[in-house]
């Protein structure tokens, strides 16, 4: 459960929930859960591109971006 929790905090870092300006790095929670998995399903498959975001969705299994992307969309993860 920590390197769990770990992983999602690296994600708010950079997709930062609070953040009013536009970006390049959209905050997640504006996507919803299934924009997440889209997103995380594009990028593991190569169709999305991003500076880093390839190497790191390559990383988790289909059953992890689930739990994670249900977790990001809720306005817990941006506390």
């Amino acid at each position: 459960k920590r390197a769990a929790n770990l992983h999602l905090c690296q994600h708010i870092i950079c997709h930062n929930p609070a953040a009013e300006q536009q970006s390049k790095v959209p905050p997640l929670a504006r996507l919803g859960a299934a924009g997440i998995v889209e997103a995380m399903q594009g990028f593991k498959t190569g169709q999305r591109h991003g500076s880093i975001m390839e190497r790191i969705a390559k990383g988790y299994s289909e059953a992890e971006i689930e739990r994670m992307a249900g977790w990001l969309a809720t306005p817990e993860a941006g506390r």
